[in-house]
């Protein structure tokens, strides 16, 4: 949460799963951003929580700019 808060200050959290626009789920070897239906949006192949975070963060930033 800590690094979310500090790289991406745009993404807000909750634990109320249907407040939520993402869920993010961890799995060994990788980071899935699903929506709150379980849809997978996208799947970060990171080794590292700051390489997730970012690339969180700029896929979160792509889906909510204006197309």
């Amino acid at each position: 949460m800590t690094a979310f808060s500090h790289d991406c200050p745009s993404v807000t959290f909750t634990t109320e799963k249907e407040a939520a626009d993402y869920i993010l789920q961890t799995q060994v070897g990788g980071y899935v951003l699903a929506s709150p239906k379980g849809d997978v949006l996208y799947i970060s192949p990171a080794k590292t929580l700051k390489n997730m975070v970012k690339d969180m963060c700029k896929y979160i930033s792509s889906a909510r700019a204006p197309k």
